[in-house]
């Protein structure tokens, strides 16, 4: 089974943005280098250091899915549709958005908690690892 790992940059409470929502700091690291790196999964290209790029690259590549939250999933708009690095996404929530819950969603809600939400990533992760996102969620694993 693989590993659960934070995918993101986060401060030592668990928080990636400002009580704004404001990610700017973090996003800044994203957009300050010369070179491209495409980011799988979505239509985005952050603009990185060459190391940066070799590290997102094969670090990103060992993330078989992702665990986050419904606010971290409200707030970036459902990233537009679209499986950030092309994986499966859990979103822990109490209530699951009636628009996304068709057949054709690429989205996984989970109302039975974390624990399961860490499980059935696990499980389709295969042998890599689990990404967790979501201040809250961080927090709760």
């Amino acid at each position: 089974m693989g590993k659960t790992v934070a995918a993101f940059t986060m401060s030592l409470d668990g928080f990636i943005a400002g009580p704004n929502d404001e990610v700017g700091r973090l996003f800044k690291w994203y957009f300050s280098g010369d070179t491209d790196f495409r980011v799988p999964g979505v239509d985005r290209v952050f603009k990185v250091s060459q190391t940066g790029a070799d590290y997102l690259k094969e670090e990103w590549s060992k993330i078989g899915a992702m665990v986050t939250g419904r606010r971290d999933f409200d707030v970036s708009n459902a990233w537009g549709g679209q499986l950030i690095l092309g994986v499966p996404h859990f979103i822990v929530t109490h209530q699951p958005p009636q628009e996304w819950l068709g057949e054709d969603s690429p989205f996984v809600f989970v109302t039975e908690g974390v624990e399961t939400a860490v499980a059935l990533a696990k499980a389709a992760a295969g042998d890599k690892n689990v990404g967790v996102g979501g201040s809250q969620i961080v927090q709760q694993c």
